[in-house]
């Protein structure tokens, strides 16, 4: 596998206050890693910096070039999308206007159509409410439609910050299936943070373990799972 995103020695925060304090990370082409903590420990920060939604300090290399200080809009554009926490779906507009929204920066009209059906067919209940205001769709639809959206820019790598939270098992168990569908046929990487641990790590090859805003070494997942004491806080068990 051919290395997709890197960071080195990389802080980011809210002001004067310093949440990640010098994490080094990797996830190659076609990846899917998890990042595992407790609240606080600075995953979704990490997340934020990597798309440019903070400013990180350090290095943050993507496809070999160097995205520091790049806007949001920019990191986008070259091929990362950010799946935050809560969804963020537009609610007073409809399925399709969501998804459109998703491909406005490609000047591609007849791909864009292409990929409009193309995650309409691949998540069965976007296209069956294709025409609904998304507001009005339960939580586990919504967060279908926010990662359908975000696949409308055509991403290299896709970020997914907490994307079970809210939802009933079940339904987490269906979305995390079709993520894996879409790594294995798409190829597409992924760096997700989750909670449900478990789940996240049935679809992963790697994972990290962020504590007090400092990042562990890479482990495996079946290295991870055999570890008692990040079992115990990880897993629940």
């Amino acid at each position: 596998m051919s290395e997709l995103v890197r960071t080195r020695q990389l802080r980011a925060g809210y002001g004067r206050v310093e949440v990640l304090r010098g994490a080094d990370l990797v996830v190659d082409e076609g990846e899917v890693v998890v990042l595992l903590g407790a609240n606080g420990a600075g995953k979704t920060t990490l997340l934020r910096a990597l798309s440019g939604v903070i400013p990180g300090r350090g290095e943050i290399t993507f496809a070999g070039r160097s995205i520091v200080g790049l806007s949001a809009d920019r990191v986008a554009r070259l091929g990362i999308a950010h799946v935050p926490q809560g969804r963020g779906t537009f609610v007073d507009m409809t399925v399709e206007d969501n998804l459109r929204v998703g491909g406005y920066a490609r000047r591609d009209a007849a791909g864009v159509r292409a990929d409009l059906a193309r995650w309409l067919e691949f998540f069965p209940r976007l296209g069956e409410r294709r025409d609904q205001l998304a507001g009005s769709m339960s939580g586990g639809e919504q967060q279908m439609l926010a990662v359908a959206r975000a696949l409308m820019s055509r991403p290299r790598l896709l970020l997914l910050d907490e994307p079970s939270l809210g939802l009933a098992p079940v339904v987490t168990k269906e979305l995390f299936a079709k993520l894996a569908e879409l790594n294995a046929e798409n190829g597409t990487s992924m760096l997700v943070v989750e909670q449900a641990a478990h789940l996240a790590l049935g679809i992963a090859a790697r994972a990290y373990t962020l504590t007090a805003g400092e990042l562990s070494a890479s482990m495996g997942v079946d290295e991870l799972a055999d570890r008692e004491s990040l079992r115990r806080v990880y897993l629940g068990s």
